[in-house]
């Protein structure tokens, strides 16, 4: 009884412990001000209103998968970097989901950040760091006051394995004292996506920094309207010796605002074009090596195949040769890294075949002959008592093929009976069977046993004489 009473309280302390949690992270009022409360708000997820403003030294964390809605509502997240390696005052885990907006009628709410510790350019300090979730803001500050070199209001980040990062700003402000929002391509899985509808992106150093897009890292978009304001260059650099260009980039030249303006490094050959205008009559900035497209023509014996469009640096996939008859067939080309438009030709070289001869005792001769070519058959190797021949006569080649000597045994003379002819029947004498050698013989067993009847019937007489007394003297 004490035992099931011991458990019915832990149950119970258990159910309060979870009770308070939730209370702390959805207080009555509906609203939040204080730290503990934000963090408890961010760590179960769902809607989080501001009641005040609140200061924390804690990073705040979008659990993997979940779904958090900030309504700043006037106030301000006001965090504290003490770290001396990568920090975020927010992070969102992947798959996770953040909206930030203000509803209040000012719209001054704010999340800034300042650092304490400037560590160079070996760690970064942001706002928000995106790591493969989705980030959505509608409204609102996102402020980095300072403190340290690489210093971001948003830090897109798609490093390590996943779908994407993605980031669509729409309504509010994004600065820093450094770069207001980096697109850091330092994954190879994922899809990086910055998307600037509206708003205003303002860096001291630059608006938005797009690294390291390379033939070796995932691929990105990077897309700023014309309702977007950029105060600041846009930079895009590429690692150095980079050969390919893996991203789509399209920036309004409307929201350049001032002297701003797009700025490359390293950007390869071919790749990029610096401003085009695009089929809405918009100057846009940084086309990417995606709409530019190479032609790929085939042929075979000089007659078209089929023609392949090719984005520029990309490899195109060769179909099988054309079949030619008595030929094997090869491209040209390997189809890889195409720049240009080019012309892949089918190459033909004639097939040659082995033709084997074989006797009784193995192989006799073996053959070496081009496709369609005339060739002798060679003499069949002999047999004593036997008649030879090949089992197939050929005399082009148009395939491997195995030829066997077949023996025929030589089966023993029979007489010759071609001088020797039958009398013809005389039909006017008696009609006699031709004297064989059988009829002498029986004439003879018929002489003797007459002979031996007579001697019988003597013997016999003689006796009867004898006992008779005719003869007694």
């Amino acid at each position: 009884m004490k035992k099931k009473l011991s458990t019915l309280l832990l149950v119970i302390c258990l159910v309060l412990s979870l009770a308070q949690t939730a209370f702390a992270a959805t207080p009555e009022d509906g609203v939040l001000d204080t730290e503990e409360e934000l963090v408890a708000a961010f760590a179960a997820g769902g809607d989080i209103v501001l009641g005040g403003d609140i200061t924390t030294t804690a990073s705040l964390s979008v659990p993997a998968n979940a779904t958090v809605t900030l309504d700043l509502a006037g106030y301000t997240i006001s965090g504290t970097d003490n770290s001396n390696a990568n920090y975020a005052l927010i992070n969102i885990n992947p798959g996770a989901d953040l909206t930030v907006k203000d509803s209040s009628v000012g719209k001054t709410g704010k999340i800034t950040l300042t650092a304490t510790n400037n560590r160079g350019w070996n760690s970064y300090s942001s706002v928000i760091s995106n790591q493969r979730g989705k980030l959505t803001v509608d409204g609102g500050t996102i402020e980095h006051l300072g403190g340290t070199d690489m210093a971001y209001g948003i830090d897109n980040l798609t490093n390590g394995k996943g779908t994407y990062a993605e980031t669509v700003i729409n309504d509010g402000t994004v600065k820093s004292t450094y770069r207001a929002i980096r697109q850091f391509l330092n994954g190879t899985e994922a899809q990086n996506i910055l998307t600037v509808n509206g708003g205003t992106i303002e860096g001291t150093n630059k608006s938005v920094w797009m690294q390291d897009p390379n033939k070796n890292a995932n691929s990105g978009t990077l897309t700023v309207s014309s309702d977007a304001t950029l105060n600041g260059d846009v930079y895009l650099f590429v690692t150095a010796g980079s050969t390919e260009w893996p991203v789509t980039v399209s920036i309004a030249a409307d929201a350049l605002n001032g002297e701003s303006a797009v700025k490359t490094g390293n950007i390869p050959d071919g790749c990029f074009l610096l401003s085009y205008t695009d089929d809405n009559g918009n100057t846009v900035y940084g086309k990417a090596v995606e709409d530019e497209v190479a032609t790929v023509t085939l042929l075979a014996d000089g007659t078209v195949v089929d023609t392949i469009p090719v984005k520029l640096g990309n490899d195109v996939v060769l179909p099988e040769v054309p079949v030619k008859e008595g030929h094997t067939g090869a491209w040209d080309n390997d189809g890889k890294n195409i720049t240009a438009d080019i012309e892949i030709n089918a190459v033909y070289t004639l097939n040659k075949y082995t033709i084997t001869f074989m006797y009784e005792n193995g192989f006799y001769k073996i053959l070496t002959v081009k496709h369609g070519e005339a060739f002798e058959m060679p003499a069949v190797p002999e047999k004593e008592g036997y008649t030879v021949t090949w089992d197939k006569v050929v005399t082009a080649a148009t395939g491997d093929m195995t030829i066997n000597a077949v023996y025929t045994k030589i089966s023993a003379a029979a007489p010759d009976n071609s001088n020797t002819s039958s009398p013809e029947p005389d039909d006017s004498k008696e009609n006699k069977n031709p004297n064989t050698g059988d009829d002498s013989v029986l004439g003879f067993v018929t002489v003797i046993a007459v002979i031996c009847v007579a001697l019988v019937l003597t013997t016999y007489s003689l006796k009867r004489k004898l006992s008779s007394g005719r003869y007694m003297r």
